[in-house]
């Protein structure tokens, strides 16, 4: 028979009661103060699991993909052990409709389950919790041969097994369920993107499916768990997402009260086992980074400590449109040769920034005399920029480029108009503290502010959360009471592209107001 119906408003079909009672029955809590107990999810855990186990009528899953964004100590190791251990040995294959209705499962066949991270230790967090959960339990006796790197099915193929960006990034495995742990870690830079690409590949092919854990991410790092996140944001299809802040901002980390009430809500069932006052002492320790405090307790996003830039609300400061041609804007170049990338980003008079080129080297070229920034195109496409809008000032970066910007700053000058406003391009040497320090806190200030709105070019947020600051020392009078600073490389990412929007955004509003009559100032050959 088919499924019995909705009998109350958001009643679906799903294996979760099946697994749940099957993780109620075998397993137990591997550690903290409840340790050896019968393993009891919370509600919150529960209604988690119904949704991932969801089914469509026909007993397919709804979703092929999950990410759990949660604070520090919520339960996510735990909760994802039991999940893989059932993928491997519980009733998590749809096998039809009992005579109430219900849907009934039964143990999967061949299971190949794996736990991934982007190191050994990493994989401890939720592969020690399955062996503690299993190693007490009746499966031991029953079904599974356990170690401490694998965990085999008796008399029948099927395991479960921890791998890593090194280990774990083969091409082929016929994956059947596979744990993506604490993905915030996860970057380009130390195999996390490629791990997490091979691995949903390898599951789709079975029809498996895939399950994130992840604390709050760092904004514009380009993580796997940031990916998730756009992802879900764009309703990307078949993606479970499920992330909970505090439903009031907490402005002052300082403010206890409001502190705990932030705590208690985002732990939410969790409380159980969390002491929120403890976690208030550590928020409020001196020692303690308000950024991490903010992503590892209250689940807020942010961008890393050294940052100077909100990339959290800059990335809500997007806004694409179209300019009309003849639009008055400011541009910002940062030139390179080779390595570095080269930028051209402009902003108009109300503080919108948008890309407008760049260029930078392949990813399949790795040698920098493999590749060099084509110089023409620069050429031509600063021509095009100049003949499209008003542009009413350029500030350029001028090392490596210093003839080509002597050679605009004569192309563009505009003839008749008074010495100030004749020079349309200017170099700005982002190497002089004097120079670049006023700009930059600009830039981070309109942030703030969010008196800027941009185009939602990622290349450009990747850049601009790259970006540390580096105090520096300027005469009282050029400091107007704040700290001056310039960016500089948080590590080896490029930050190119933030250079050249903060000349763009200094262009326009330092650019003359309006564009003096002149005659044609383009001159071509």
């Amino acid at each position: 028979m088919p499924w019995r119906g909705a009998e109350f408003v958001g009643d679906y079909p799903s294996l979760g009661p099946n697994v749940e009672e099957w993780a109620r029955e075998y397993l137990s809590v591997p550690d903290g103060p409840f340790a050896g107990e019968k393993l009891e999810l919370t509600e919150e855990q529960f209604r988690l699991l119904c949704q991932w186990y969801q089914l469509d009528d026909r007993g397919k899953f709804i979703y092929r993909r999950g990410c759990k964004r949660a604070p520090q100590g919520w339960g996510k190791s735990p909760f994802l052990a039991a999940i893989a251990l059932a993928e491997l040995a519980g009733p998590t294959r749809f096998d039809g409709w009992d005579s109430d209705g219900e849907p009934v499962g039964v143990r999967p066949v061949a299971p190949w389950v794996q736990v991934a991270a982007v190191s050994e230790d990493q994989t401890d967090n939720t592969f020690a919790a399955a062996y503690a959960m299993a190693s007490e339990s009746a499966l031991v006796d029953d079904l599974l041969d356990i170690g401490l790197t694998r965990m085999f099915l008796k008399g029948e193929t099927g395991r479960l097994e921890p791998v890593t960006a090194s280990a774990g990034s083969r091409l082929g495995q016929r994956l059947t369920f596979a744990v993506l742990d604490e993905t915030h870690l996860w970057t380009r830079r130390n195999g996390g993107q490629k791990l997490a690409a091979t691995i949903r590949r390898n599951a789709s092919k079975m029809g498996g499916r895939t399950f994130e854990s992840t604390n709050a991410h760092l904004v514009g790092e380009d993580s796997v768990a940031e990916k998730s996140l756009k992802a879900a944001r764009n309703g990307a299809p078949g993606l479970l997402y499920e992330a909970s802040e505090p439903s009031t901002g907490v402005d002052d980390l300082s403010d206890r009260p409001a502190v705990l009430v932030a705590l208690n809500e985002v732990y939410g069932d969790s409380v159980r086992w969390i002491q929120t006052d403890r976690l208030a002492d550590e928020i409020a320790d001196p020692g303690t980074d308000e950024s991490d405090a903010r992503r590892f307790y209250l689940n807020q996003l942010r961008s890393g400590g050294s940052c100077p830039f909100d990339i959290s609300l800059w990335e809500q400061l997007a806004a694409p449109r179209t300019l009309e041609p003849g639009t008055r804007i400011g541009l910002g170049f940062d030139g390179s040769i080779s390595d570095d990338t080269t930028a051209l980003y402009g902003c108009t008079v109300e503080g919108y920034v948008f890309r407008v080129a760049v260029w930078e080297r392949p990813a399949h070229l790795v040698r920098e005399d493999d590749w060099s920034v084509p110089r023409h195109e620069v050429h031509d496409k600063l021509a095009e920029t100049f003949e499209l809008y008003d542009v009413g000032r350029m500030f350029a970066d001028p090392p490596k480029w210093w003839t080509e910007i002597e050679q605009w700053s004569d192309l563009y000058r505009i003839p008749g108009a008074t010495a100030e406003d004749r020079e349309r391009v200017i170099s700005l040497e982002t190497n002089s503290a004097r120079r670049f320090a006023p700009p930059c806190d600009r830039f981070a200030t309109e942030i703030r502010q969010q008196v800027l709105s941009h185009d939602g070019d990622e290349t450009l947020t990747h850049h601009l959360a790259a970006c540390a600051k580096k105090s520096v020392r300027l005469a009282d009078d050029e400091t107007d009471g704040r700290s001056p600073f310039v960016i500089v490389k948080a590590d080896a990412r490029k930050i190119d592209c933030a250079v050249g929007a903060i000349l763009a955004v200094q262009a326009a509003r330092t650019m003359p107001e309006q564009a003096p009559p002149s005659e044609p100032f383009l001159l071509r050959g």
